[in-house]
């Protein structure tokens, strides 16, 4: 069964566009983005498509890939009184500079999470907390492989599964067997963007798969799981295009309300 964000998106639209209007004012997102990854600018379209439907602002920048002309941009936007929320789009072209540039945002514009010292979580983190739970997805007790540890993803969703007391395996580079994992798994995130890493034979029936993964391959848009995971009736699976990739965006809102106080 192939599980959509779009009810998950739509309840969280309706409540962020009253609680907007409530408050009279317009909260400005500005994303910045370095280089041209086809999944970043497919996720920028879908940031301001969904921020101007809720009544937000969205402004987008794209630069160079320098620190020389990443920092300064983001220095003038942190002390911008009219930017509510700030982020850098990843990944950057030149991967080496992503901690001082990410850690440059200032801790009150950090919607995205993404500093150390936010106070928000990942948006994507968060997005698939609000997926499980609005299926109904128990996670007390529960064992879920998380495949990736990443920054964006991996670290701080591994953190909030535990926080809610599910049973979290971290599969890495460093893995033997990831797939003795996740066939031992109830719930398997993935976010690697690595194309067809989980396999059929990685897979009991019955499984929750979170594709959190995104990577280009010929033009398109695909996830981490193999596509023939998509017509296994058995399973609870989201699709690379329109599963967790629209929620993140709508959490990504919510936390620029909750930067603003609305």
């Amino acid at each position: 069964m192939l599980i959509y964000g779009k009810p998950v998106v739509e309840s969280l639209r309706e409540e962020q566009t009253r609680r907007i209007k409530e408050a009279g004012i317009s909260p400005k997102l500005v994303i910045v983005q370095s280089g041209n990854n086809l999944a970043s600018s497919t996720y920028i379209r879908m940031k301001k498509a969904y921020g101007e439907s809720i009544g937000a602002q969205v402004d987008h920048i794209k630069t160079g890939s320098t620190t020389e002309e990443l920092l300064p941009l983001i220095d003038r936007l942190n002390k911008d009184d009219s930017v509510s929320g700030i982020i850098v789009q990843l990944p950057l072209p030149d991967m080496t500079i992503t901690d001082e540039v990410v850690g440059s945002i200032a801790i009150r514009k950090d919607v995205d999470g993404l500093t150390g010292k936010s106070p928000f979580y990942s948006a994507t983190a968060m997005a698939v907390i609000n997926l499980l739970d609005f299926y109904g997805i128990e996670l007390t007790g529960t064992k879920v492989a998380m495949v990736g540890y990443g920054r964006l993803v991996g670290r701080p969703l591994t953190k909030l599964l535990k926080d809610r007391q599910a049973d979290v395996t971290v599969c890495d580079v460093k893995t033997p067997d990831t797939g003795a994992v996740t066939r031992a798994a109830k719930i398997i995130v993935s976010a690697t963007g690595k194309a067809g890493l989980i396999r059929p034979d990685m897979v009991t029936d019955g499984t929750f798969i979170v594709d959190v993964g995104t990577a280009e391959d010929k033009g398109s848009i695909v996830g981490d799981a193999d596509p023939e995971l998509l017509n296994n009736d058995t399973l609870k699976i989201t699709p690379a295009r329109g599963g967790i990739g629209p929620i993140t965006v709508a959490m990504l809102f919510e936390q620029l309300l909750k930067a603003v106080k609305i």
